[in-house]
């Protein structure tokens, strides 16, 4: 048989195997004279229950002509070891006539008459016939087998319930092998999925370690080459990308660091606002004090109606805006400037506020304000005079030797105070810029201080002044720059002189201890408060007095002493009651930071050290 088909009994396939045949026993089970038994030329088919119009077909697929006399011998001899078949000789005395009878009067054997039904032009003389296929109608099969002679043929039959119960046998084969097949594909599947899912397992969770931030990874090896090699490279990349990220880390660290002291350490006021210009999001230290909290809380903190008022424009003029304030939480002046954070999108973020405290600027710029005033005024004074007593001598007004002696001695003296004024200011302007070159050498204190006697006795002697010295005896010297302690020596001497009344008393006092040399001016001047005391050294700074005023000044000599006392590393320190005069002592290191200059670039002791 080529092929063997268990057929729905409108043609479609249940069960088979092959194809010889199968299409034009489809055709003939179309066709609505169907039997339950049909044959043709490429095999024959049975209807399993012929009562059951329904029931299936099986179709045997079988080339009769290929098989030809030895196909059929074999088939006599199967039936012949099979009992439950049985074999008649059929003969025909004309066509359409047929005589059925055993061949032996064996039990097994059955009259054919009651079982039969032969076509009428059904003949053993025909090749076809020879492959034709019978049935009773209930459960036997007749097949036309082998012809003994022209008229005389073997005709097979046998019971058809065997074949039945061999599909049956057949359908638990298939459905035992189906079942084995699912059983083998879910047992390989699983080992499959065991071996496989393992590592893929493990690469999924090494995966989610590295969205985690965790790099160190480890993925085992698996016997599977490929899954292996990608777990060995996932392991590598995730190395290199901790590295790398971690060296960005560090480097973002460096700079939020760096950015952050930079932050902190502005004198200024920084914060930041949101988008709307109406609640802080960030800010440094100092704006932190000032709002009152340690640090700004995440949901920020709301801003003041008053800088909600200076910034009430801000989304108008997002660019150079600026507004000046006064804060009444400290008293002082500030400049508020606004600039907008923008993304690389340029879309704007909030805005960067910085409050710059600009109190001290305005000071400053009223003091130069009255700085100008009060040179223009001194200026102005002794430039009057000397204009003044020049022309009457040009003019000749003046006709007696003595009064032009009187007039020349005037302008002398009012050009002596401007040269004065001018050189306090210059002089003050280079030590503060560092452009004054220092002169450091050997001195000896008693020298300077007598020299500074010398120069103001003739001041002191218009107003009746005593002038007086007072120095120890010693003999050490001081490593400093002479013109720039003459000149400290006689800004303090000359303010003894301008602010103690006439008949007054002024004393220079010089003498030395373990470590400095001191230089001391006491007057019984006019004195000072406290407050004044404590205002001394700032520039540009007078008392209010009418004998301030009349004795003039700029209020620099003061602050040029004690940059010169700072540059030799010592100090000015004062003492004064008002109406009783003031003390002003001026100390200078033996080892100030000239002599040490002096003695790091000589290598050795600086000479003349003390």
């Amino acid at each position: 048989m080529k092929s063997v088909f268990l057929l729905a009994s409108d043609g479609k396939k249940i069960l088979g195997s092959g194809s010889y045949g199968l299409e034009g026993f489809q055709a003939m089970l179309k066709n609505p004279e169907k039997s339950g038994f049909m044959t043709c030329g490429y095999g024959t088919g049975i209807q399993l229950d012929p009562k059951n119009s329904n029931s299936p077909f099986l179709f045997l697929g079988i080339d009769f002509k290929a098989l030809g006399i030895e196909a059929t011998v074999e088939m006599g001899r199967e039936f012949e070891r099979r009992k439950d078949a049985i074999l008649f000789l059929t003969k025909g005395d004309v066509p359409g006539r047929w005589k059925v009878k055993p061949l032996s009067e064996d039990s097994n054997y059955a009259p054919l008459e009651s079982m039969f039904s032969l076509p009428p032009n059904f003949s053993p003389q025909n090749p076809e016939t020879r492959n034709f296929l019978v049935s009773s109608g209930t459960h036997e099969l007749a097949c036309l087998v082998h012809p003994i002679t022209k008229e005389v043929s073997y005709l097979m039959i046998r019971d058809g319930r065997s074949i039945q119960e061999e599909f049956k046998v057949f359908l638990w084969i298939i459905f035992f092998q189906f079942l084995f097949s699912v059983l083998y594909v879910i047992g390989v599947g699983f080992l499959f999925s065991t071996l496989i899912g393992l590592p893929v397992r493990q690469l999924v969770e090494s995966c989610n370690k590295i969205e985690g931030g965790d790099y160190s990874i480890s993925v085992p090896q698996t016997p599977f080459r490929e899954l292996s090699l990608l777990g060995s490279t996932l392991s590598q990349v995730a190395a290199r990308v901790g590295f790398r990220i971690e060296a960005a880390n560090n480097e973002l660290l460096e700079r939020h660091r760096r950015l952050s002291a930079i932050f902190e350490c502005i004198s200024a006021r920084i914060y930041l606002l949101d988008k709307n210009a109406q609640t802080i999001t960030m800010a440094n230290s100092i704006t932190c004090n000032r709002l009152g909290v340690a640090a700004v809380p995440p949901e920020g903190i709301p801003l003041e109606n008053e800088r909600k008022f200076l910034l009430r424009d801000l989304n108008e003029k997002a660019t150079d805006f600026h507004a000046e304030f006064f804060d009444d939480f400290d008293g002082r002046t500030y400049v508020l400037n606004a600039f907008t954070l923008k993304d690389h999108l340029e879309t704007s973020l909030g805005y960067v506020i910085v409050e710059r405290d600009i109190t001290l600027e305005k000071e400053i710029n009223r003091m130069k304000s009255e700085f100008v005033s009060n040179v223009s005024h001194e200026l102005r004074t002794p430039l009057t005079s000397i204009q003044a007593y020049a022309e009457m001598l040009v003019d000749g007004e003046i006709s007696r030797p003595q009064e032009v002696k009187d007039y020349l001695n005037i302008i002398l003296f009012e050009t002596e105070r401007l040269t004065r004024l001018v050189n306090d200011v210059l002089d003050l302007s280079r030590i503060e810029s560092g452009k004054h070159r220092i002169k450091p050498s050997i001195i000896k204190p008693g020298q300077i201080a007598q020299h500074t006697i010398y120069l103001m006795e003739r001041w002191a002697a218009k107003k009746k002044q005593q002038l007086l010295l007072e120095q120890d005896e010693y003999s050490d010297s001081l490593y400093a720059d002479k013109d720039l302690l003459e000149q400290a020596l006689l800004n303090l001497v000359s303010n003894g002189i301008k602010y103690t009344q006439e008949g007054g008393k002024i004393c220079l006092k010089t003498w030395k201890s373990d470590e400095e040399i001191f230089f001391q001016v006491i007057d019984n001047g006019i004195g000072m408060s406290k407050t004044e005391v404590s205002q001394l050294f700032t520039k540009f700074f007078r008392a209010d007095s009418d004998i301030v005023r009349q004795a003039g000044g700029t209020g620099l000599g003061l602050v040029l002493v004690q940059e010169i006392a700072r540059i030799h590393g010592g100090r000015v320190e004062v003492e004064s009651t008002p109406g009783l005069g003031a003390k002003f002592t001026l100390c200078i290191p033996l080892k100030n930071p000239l002599f040490m200059q002096q003695k790091a670039a000589s290598g050795g002791e600086a000479a003349g050290s003390p």
